[in-house]
């Protein structure tokens, strides 16, 4: 029982702190996402399907009550498959599900320069370099008065914005997964 329990708990927990995440940054127009702060906890607790859960019932909240794009789930299944790849290619070298801070850093850092291209493609094909998210909007106005070039300015923010996201999402759901482990251990 503690075997479902515990991974259903953590994953509709982590849902909603992505969720709730996202509209704090939003209300306090802080420039961050934070709609995946727990994404890389559930895949390094759970496995990839509750990590892929995670990543879809976040973006669904968020589309459905906050007027995000559901196009930016393939950058949040992206950071779940990211972390389950490199969870699963450590296992495989050490043998070992106690995994170490840095790999969290290497998932961020990966996920934040992947969802940084394929975010910035959505934001500038798609919805025209408006995401719709007035912190992150913020960041790119201020780029493009410098740089007088919306398509650099929306690349440029998004790539900066990923990077400092996805490395605290990254240092939280280490944190989380120590927590995870003692707890259900």
């Amino acid at each position: 029982m503690k075997k479902f329990i515990a991974p259903a708990v953590l994953t509709i927990s982590a849902v909603l702190i992505n969720y709730f995440g996202s509209i704090l940054a939003s209300t306090i127009v802080f420039p961050l996402y934070l709609d995946s702060l727990l994404t890389i906890a559930v895949t390094a607790c759970c496995g990839l399907v509750p990590g892929l859960i995670c990543a879809v019932f976040s973006n669904i909240l968020l589309t459905i009550f906050s007027s995000a794009s559901i196009w930016f789930v393939t950058c949040h299944l992206t950071t779940a498959l990211i972390a389950w790849y490199i969870f699963r290619f450590y296992r495989r070298k050490n043998q070992d599900t106690a995994y170490a801070i840095d790999i969290f850093l290497w998932i961020g850092l990966i996920s934040a320069i992947i969802n940084g291209i394929l975010g910035n493609i959505i934001v500038s094909i798609i919805l025209s370099s408006i995401s719709s998210r007035p912190q992150v909007d913020a960041v790119v106005q201020g780029i493009f008065v410098v740089v007088h070039n919306l398509q650099l300015a929306t690349h440029l923010g998004g790539i900066i914005e990923n990077l400092v996201d996805k490395i605290l999402s990254a240092l939280i759901s280490y944190g989380v997964f120590i927590w995870y482990r003692k707890i259900v251990r």
